[in-house]
């Protein structure tokens, strides 16, 4: 994985425009437990962004997860998350759990997913349509594809461009 980063790293970096976004990352360091989490963060409310990503790196290994919302649903916790890209390409995970929660007005459902390396490849390379959790569906506009495509790279490289924040963990 390091040979893909590294090779991603030099084709990332040469586009700023993507890196814009980093103001919406944070990372969190806890220095007795050597556990670092780079989190890309939302304009708003916490599921108001419909992709949002997380890094965590702890003991010197490296685990990344996508956490995807949708609007309105059942507040019955079920399994099932898929997410469509633009050019038909489905990463689909069945037995996800899926997790239903009333935020303020709007009932939300959410999932948290870790990604293999061929997943996150697919994210950094192809625009989202949408995204699918049971059985809502959640399309995703322009600006939140684009957005979700950037941002994967912001959280993967945090620690070669400016993000939003660096804070120990025990300091929050």
């Amino acid at each position: 994985m390091n040979n893909l980063l590294s090779s991603l790293l030099l084709v990332s970096l040469t586009s700023v425009i993507s890196f814009a976004q980093c103001i919406q990352v944070e990372r969190q360091a806890d220095q007795q437990s050597d556990r670092v989490v780079t989190i890309s963060t939302s304009v708003g409310n916490g599921w108001s962004e419909p992709v949002q990503y997380k890094q965590v790196t702890d003991k010197g290994i490296t685990q990344f997860y996508v956490h995807i919302y949708a609007l309105e649903g059942s507040l019955i916790d079920q399994k099932g998350a898929a997410v469509i890209f633009k050019d038909g390409t489905v990463l689909a995970w069945p037995q996800a759990r899926i997790k239903a929660n009333h935020k303020g007005i709007v009932d939300v459902t959410e999932c948290l997913l870790r990604l293999t390396e061929s997943e996150i490849e697919a994210f950094q390379e192809k625009q989202i349509g949408s995204i699918r959790l049971s059985t809502q569906e959640r399309s995703l506009t322009l600006a939140q594809s684009q957005r979700a495509q950037d941002i994967i790279n912001c959280v993967i490289y945090a620690q070669y461009c400016d993000i939003k924040s660096d804070k120990l963990a025990n300091h929050l």
